[in-house]
């Protein structure tokens, strides 16, 4: 059996003091798994409510993608910091979507 193509959709949440739910990620979720023809593992994870990924956890996949929302550079910046101490042969490809990548 061919090995999954593994993906973290990561929803960095809001800056402000609010909890919304993170359609956007759930939406690739249920989309990725209906249309992708390779056998593929997706992970969510939300903030608040998740804890921030290691280097180890992001090492394990393929693809990193992150919902930006105004205010969530900080949370990029980590995140981007940690994909630079995996070596670029074992690095997964990041990804940005929702607002801020329309701001760049």
């Amino acid at each position: 059996m061919k090995k999954p193509f593994k993906i973290l959709l990561i929803d960095l949440g809001s800056s402000r003091a609010e909890i919304n739910e993170p359609i956007g990620i759930c939406s690739l979720y249920t989309y990725l798994k209906k249309y992708l023809t390779e056998p593929v593992d997706i992970q969510l994870k939300f903030f608040p409510n998740s804890q921030f990924p290691t280097k180890e956890d992001i090492t394990k996949y393929d693809v990193v993608g992150l919902s930006t929302k105004i205010g969530c550079l900080n949370k990029i910046a980590s995140i981007y910091s940690l994909l630079q101490q995996i070596p670029s042969n074992q690095r997964p490809l990041l990804v940005l979507g929702d607002l801020i990548n329309c701001h760049i």
